[in-house]
């Protein structure tokens, strides 16, 4: 066996080098940047104006006085109620259809549904 008086990762080109160098340059560079961002940040004071949650229930609560709730409960339900008419008159809804028609080749792919029954689940 014999021994070398050389370094492992020994090259006699020196570009490695210069790539690591210019690594960690580039490394330094970034890190200065996010330094000098983060401290821009924390130092520039900007104070907002914001509302506080009172000044919120407030303009809620003068917004909702608007609106009695008895005539939104009573147009919303009169409108309902005419919905509710009209799909029992007309009789092309589905939920008339009592037999539908499912072609062949879709009827022969329709999954079986199956359930059993374990005493052991609430469910």
């Amino acid at each position: 066996m014999e021994t070398s008086s050389k370094p492992v990762f020994y090259s006699t080109n020196s570009s490695r080098w210069k790539r690591f160098l210019w690594g960690v340059k580039i490394l330094f560079v970034l890190i200065f940047i996010g330094v000098v961002c983060l401290s821009f940040s924390l130092l520039h004071k900007q104070v907002f104006r914001l509302p506080s949650l009172h000044e919120h229930l407030m303009l809620s609560q003068n917004e909702n006085l608007k609106y009695n709730s008895a005539d939104l409960q009573a147009a919303e339900s009169e409108h309902f109620r005419k919905l509710a008419v009209e799909a029992r008159t007309l009789k092309e809804h589905n939920f008339y259809k009592k037999d539908k028609v499912v072609p062949g080749e879709v009827r022969k792919y329709m999954p079986v549904r199956a359930g059993f029954y374990v005493n052991w689940d609430i469910q």
